[in-house]
């Protein structure tokens, strides 16, 4: 999943690259100076872009644990059923 994520967030890096470039093809065109808002707006979309990646990546690693947790009480449940059995086995 983590690995997903990073792949998918290098294609979106590139876009933002491409889109980057574009923005400051139209600046010029248009006679705006370099870096306005246009960019500002870019760069705050690659922010965005980086929390959605870590929030998944932190969503990947809260699942992982829960799933290696619940494997743990599964298996102390199972030992715990197979004490209780002997003990009262021997009882008897």
């Amino acid at each position: 999943m983590i690995q997903v994520c990073e792949e998918t967030l290098a294609a979106h890096k590139s876009r933002l690259g491409e889109l980057k470039g574009l923005v400051a093809q139209i600046a010029n065109d248009v006679g705006l100076e370099a870096g306005g808002l246009l960019e500002a707006e870019v760069d705050a979309l690659g922010k965005r872009l980086e929390d959605v990646r870590e929030t998944l990546a932190t969503l990947a690693e809260v699942a992982e644990a829960k799933a290696a947790n619940r494997d743990l009480c599964t298996d102390n449940l199972l030992k715990t059923k197979t004490y209780l059995s002997s003990v009262q086995q021997v009882s008897e």
